[in-house]
Order: structure tokens, then C-alpha cells, then sequence
């Protein structure tokens, strides 16, 4: 089996879950992540591998949208206006995987005002609810330009 960086990250991560820095603890962390990461292979025929590099670019993205779903959310609480544009707003997934879809669906969700509902596979689309709907297709466009320019660039899809 290939080494993954998976497995110190399930460690760390179960580590953070109990609050607790101790080798039994950790070492029970790096087992799930081993029968993780073999579970994952076995199920999967794609690989999925991330690009570091490629990274802050979708950190510093994040932030920005993250900030300017937050002010717009204030505008809407705090201000005179209510949400008369929300509603449902459909993408097609296109080429993305299923990491793909599960990474735009996350940092989608991320940004207050809007929220990943579901993918609905037999149309090939995913379904989003976006405060601010007044135009649909602005939204689309957002939505796809961040997954064509941040998103999908961060993620090498290998088929086994």
C-alpha cells in the first residue's frame, strides 16, 4: 500500500476530535486512517489527488467569499430588505467528479447565503439555495468561473 497523507491526517484529526495529544490516541488515529484509506481504494476507481501548490489560491478565494457572503448577510438582517430573491439555483456538473462536486458543494456551503442542497444525478445537476437569486445566471456563472479557475485546478482526478 501506498503511503497517504490521509493517514497522519485522520491521526490528527481524531487527535483534535478527543482533545488528547496521547500516543495511544494517535496511534488508534493513524489505524483508522490505514482501514480508511484501504476501504477508500477498494470502493473507489478513481484516485483523487490533491495539489498543494495549488492550495492558498483556494484559501485566499475562500476568505474573500466567505467575507462577502457575511456582508451581505448583515446587509439583509440588519437593513430593510428581505430575502425576496432566495431560491434554488441549478449548475450542471459538467466534468467534475465526485470529489469535485463534494469540494464545490463545501466551499459553496461555506459562504453564508448559500447552501449545496443536493446533486440530482439523473439531470446532472447540482442544486444550490442562494439568498440572493435576483440573477440566476450571474449566480451560475459565479459559481462555475470558481470551480473552472480555484476549484478544479487544486484537484488530479486519476481513473484507475
Amino acid at each position: 500500500m501506498r503511503f497517504s497523507w490521509w493517514i497522519p491526517l485522520c491521526a490528527l484529526v481524531y487527535a483534535v476530535m478527543l482533545e488528547s495529544a496521547a500516543w495511544a490516541d494517535l496511534a488508534v488515529g493513524l489505524a483508522l486512517g490505514v482501514v480508511l484509506s484501504v476501504l477508500q481504494r477498494r470502493s473507489s476507481r478513481t484516485t483523487v489527488v490533491l495539489r498543494p501548490w495549488r492550495i492558498p489560491r483556494l484559501v485566499a478565494h475562500t476568505i474573500v467569499e466567505v467575507a462577502r457572503g457575511t456582508t451581505k448577510m448583515i446587509r439583509l438582517v440588519l437593513g430593510p430588505g428581505v430575502a425576496e430573491h432566495a431560491a434554488v439555483v441549478e449548475i450542471d456538473r459538467g466534468a467534475r467528479s465526485d470529489a469535485a462536486v463534494a469540494l464545490s458543494g463545501l466551499l459553496a456551503t461555506l459562504n453564508p447565503g448559500t447552501v449545496f442542497l443536493c446533486e440530482d444525478r439523473e439531470r446532472r445537476k447540482l442544486l444550490f439555495h442562494v439568498v440572493d437569486a435576483s440573477d440566476p445566471e450571474a449566480v451560475r456563472a459565479t459559481l462555475q468561473r470558481a470551480y473552472e479557475e480555484i476549484e478544479a485546478p487544486v484537484l488530479d482526478v486519476r481513473e484507475r
